[in-house]
């Protein structure tokens, strides 16, 4: 059955149980709304009145806990990973003061497994899970190493940030080169595609913090497996160990005047 499927379902449920919560107090004869004090005085010498004030609450309460439901397991249904994370961040605006550089920026790096999907449906989900759980043990490890911080992740996705634009590369680049060994994630192929933004880290500005999450997560979709991809505003804040490509537009959904990408040319070395 599915989730949306179930969330109606509840919502069905729930509804009843108002009804008739409103039913058994629609019987009573219609008065004057009672105080607080007064209606609970009531319902400690009424047991049948009190019953239906808490089935008619319990009714309206569970109503508005299963819509919320419904809204979420239907935004988690359309939404990507990528899309999830970003939209995550922009609602809780985590504190990022330990990941600011010194000119107030934070570089933000997304990624996530090309083809999961259909890599879950071919593995089965015993093998799924050995995979995901070597993948995020080998992530964590690159983003700590290079003094990164996860901030979030969602399934096979990752959100971190970092003070330093070269250290955002180099943890992305020891990524894609763990993940290519033959080794590394037994019985499967594992290609990640990564996406680095960098810009203000404002905690409470929200719509500027919100815009730099979108693009990082905009340019990591955009990244093919086994690729990263960077902004021209990581790129000119590079101390040129790091070998990219020439500078190309893509389309980023929803950004206007969104920045040119860069590949990064990590197997030679880059």
């Amino acid at each position: 059955m599915s989730p949306l499927l179930v969330a109606v379902l509840v919502v069905v449920l729930v509804s009843a149980a108002f009804a008739a919560g409103y039913l058994t107090g629609a019987r009573r004869p219609r008065r004057a709304p009672p105080t607080e004090a007064v209606e609970q005085s009531r319902e400690i010498a009424d047991p049948t009145a009190s019953l239906a004030t808490i089935v008619r609450r319990t009714g309206v309460e569970l109503t508005q806990i299963a819509v919320q439901t419904g809204v979420d397991i239907g935004t988690r249904v359309v939404r990507d990973s990528l899309g999830s994370l970003s939209a995550w961040a922009v609602r809780e605006r985590p504190d990022l003061h330990r990941v600011t550089g010194k000119d107030g920026t934070v570089t933000l790096m997304f990624s996530d497994i090309e083809g999961s999907t259909a890599l879950n449906e071919k593995l089965g989900d015993d093998a799924w899970l050995e995979v995901l759980t070597v993948h995020d043990k080998l992530v964590r490890r690159c983003i700590r190493h290079k003094r990164g911080q996860v901030i979030k992740t969602l399934g096979d996705s990752f959100m971190a940030a970092f003070a330093d634009p070269d250290a955002a590369l180099s943890s992305a680049v020891a990524v894609q080169r763990e993940l290519g060994a033959a080794d590394a994630v037994p019985g499967a192929t594992v290609r990640v595609r990564i996406g680095l933004h960098t810009g203000p880290a404002i905690a409470r500005g929200r719509d500027l913090f919100g815009i730099n999450v979108a693009t990082a997560a905009r340019v990591a979709a955009e990244a093919r497996g086994a690729e990263i991809l960077v902004t021209e505003d990581v790129a000119t804040r590079l101390d040129g160990t790091h070998t990219l490509g020439k500078p190309r537009k893509v389309p980023l959904k929803g950004i206007s005047g969104a920045p040119r990408v860069l590949a990064v040319r990590w197997q030679n070395g880059g």
